[in-house]
C-alpha cells in the first residue's frame, strides 16, 4: 500500500514537471531590440568656381585694363607679325597697369598703344608702340630708354644679353616704339658684338615697317 502511494506521488511529480517544461517552451522567445543607427547626413563636396578673368579668386579686381589701339598701330602690328612669322614670340598683351608698373609709362601720356611680351620668362621679345599725347613725347622716350638700361643690368638669362643690347627705342612722328624681336642662329657667331649686330638687323625689320606706315600718313 505504501509503495502504491509512493508511485502515485512520483507520477504526479513527473506530470507536474512535464507541464512546466511545456509551458516554458511554448512562450514566444522575445525578439532582441536593436538600437536604431543614425545614418550620417551626406556631406556635399564643395565645388570650386573658376576665378573670373581679372580677379584673384576673391572677387578683387587686380587691374587688367586693356590698351586701346588705333588704326596705324593695328596696321603696324599686323605687318610686323607677318614679317617675322613663327619667329614673332610676343604673345601676351600688356595692360595699362603693366605699362605703368613695368615700363614707367603713365596712362595720361598716350591715347593709343599696343604692347606685347612673351609668355615664357626665358624669352625677352617685346613690341611696344605708343601714340603720345601732346607734351609727353619726351616722357615716353625717357621711360623706354630707362627700361632698356634696366633690363640690360637686371637680365635673368645671360644668353639673352646680346638681344637686349640690340633692342631699339624708335621715335617716328608722335609715336614711340620699343622693339626687341627676331631670332638668329647663335651657333654661327663667336663674338657677342657680332650677335648684337645680327639681332640689330632683326629689329630693323620692324623699324622699317614702322617708318613706312607713319611716314605714309
Amino acid at each position: 500500500m505504501r509503495n502504491k502511494k509512493l508511485m502515485a506521488l512520483s507520477l504526479v511529480a513527473v506530470l507536474a514537471f512535464t507541464a512546466c517544461g511545456k509551458k516554458e517552451t511554448n512562450e514566444p522567445t522575445p525578439t532582441p531590440t536593436v538600437a536604431p543607427t543614425e545614418t550620417p547626413a551626406a556631406t556635399e563636396t564643395p565645388t570650386e568656381t573658376p576665378a573670373e578673368p581679372g580677379t584673384d579668386g576673391s572677387g578683387e579686381e587686380l587691374g587688367a585694363t586693356e590698351l586701346t589701339s588705333n588704326e596705324t598701330l593695328d596696321k603696324i602690328h599686323e605687318e610686323v607679325k607677318a614679317a617675322y612669322g613663327d619667329n614673332y614670340l610676343p604673345n601676351m598683351p600688356f595692360t595699362v597697369e603693366n605699362l605703368d608698373e613695368m615700363f614707367g609709362i603713365k596712362a595720361d601720356w598716350y591715347d593709343a598703344a599696343i604692347a606685347e611680351g612673351p609668355m615664357m620668362s626665358a624669352h625677352v621679345d617685346k613690341l611696344i608702340g605708343i601714340h603720345v599725347t601732346e607734351g609727353n613725347l619726351e616722357n615716353v622716350q625717357n621711360a623706354l630708354n630707362e627700361y632698356q638700361k634696366k633690363i640690360a643690368t637686371d637680365i635673368q638669362y645671360p644668353m639673352n644679353l646680346p638681344k637686349v643690347q640690340a633692342s631699339v627705342v624708335e621715335t617716328a612722328g608722335d609715336y614711340v616704339f620699343f622693339v626687341m624681336l627676331g631670332t638668329i642662329d647663335e651657333m654661327k657667331y663667336t663674338e657677342d658684338s657680332d650677335m648684337i649686330k645680327a639681332f640689330g638687323e632683326q629689329n630693323q625689320i620692324a623699324v622699317d615697317i614702322i617708318k613706312k606706315n607713319i611716314e605714309a600718313k
